[in-house]
């Protein structure tokens, strides 16, 4: 008996003490059961939760896409391009080859060159005609649709012309730059027509001669039109 009552007597002082709770502590209890069932909050990383004003939800850390660059005539943008290839039918219809490429950097500002050579004896040395002519420029394209253009160039080359036989000849470099201006007509998906007017100025140094003998040489400067193109350009497009 007495074995029982010391047994009873130690679970009683080993269980603590029932007490009611405070409504104090009611509340704390049920604040930290709620706690314990929401989910686990998300890790803050600021490189991908920070948001841009423009673009919602978007991380900041994005590859940039290519600047678009729009055909002239496609006014509803489903296509775009890196560069042209033109040749001057003004200069083809001389005997003239002409070609020149164009890179467009954005919609508004492209950087080309054209050139031209050719040098045609008759199979003979009384008569010549040959040209080199480099034209490098820089267009800005206006307007909505990006037609019409201006632009800066400059000029460089040599020349040689002796028509006739017997005849006098004359021959040179020059060098020069100026304006120039004009309008791009579609006639094609891919093809369009590119009238150009330059206007500048050239520095020449020439002789002239007969056959051998050369009897006048010197320098001459000249304000005016000094290009003149009538394009027929073909464009590298690819689908967005």
């Amino acid at each position: 008996m007495k074995k029982i009552i010391t047994l009873l007597l130690i679970i009683t002082l080993s269980v603590p003490t029932l007490r009611a709770l405070s409504i104090e502590e009611r509340y704390a209890l049920e604040e930290m059961q709620n706690e314990l069932k929401s989910p686990p909050k998300k890790a803050y990383f600021p490189a991908f939760n920070k948001k841009s004003k423009g673009n919602v939800g978007r991380p900041i850390f994005v590859i940039r896409k290519r600047p678009d660059v729009w055909l002239p005539w496609d006014l509803k943008r489903k296509h775009s391009f890196q560069f042209t290839i033109k040749a001057n039918l003004l200069r083809w219809a001389t005997l003239t080859p002409d070609l020149g490429v164009e890179y467009r950097i954005c919609r508004d500002l492209g950087v080309g060159i054209q050139a031209s050579y050719t040098s045609w004896s008759w199979k003979s040395h009384d008569r010549r005609y040959a040209v080199l002519d480099v034209m490098p420029h820089l267009r800005w394209y206006l307007g909505k649709d990006y037609k019409g253009y201006i632009g800066v160039m400059a000029q460089g080359g040599s020349y040689n012309y002796k028509l006739k036989k017997n005849a006098e000849g004359i021959q040179g470099d020059f060098i020069g730059g100026g304006l120039m201006g004009g309008y791009n007509l579609p006639i094609g998906k891919n093809l369009m027509l590119d009238f150009c007017l330059g206007v500048g100025y050239l520095r020449t140094r020439y002789e002239k001669y007969i056959d051998i003998f050369r009897y006048e040489k010197g320098y001459k400067n000249y304000i005016g039109p000094t290009h003149l193109s009538v394009s027929l350009v073909y464009t590298f497009s690819f689908d967005k």
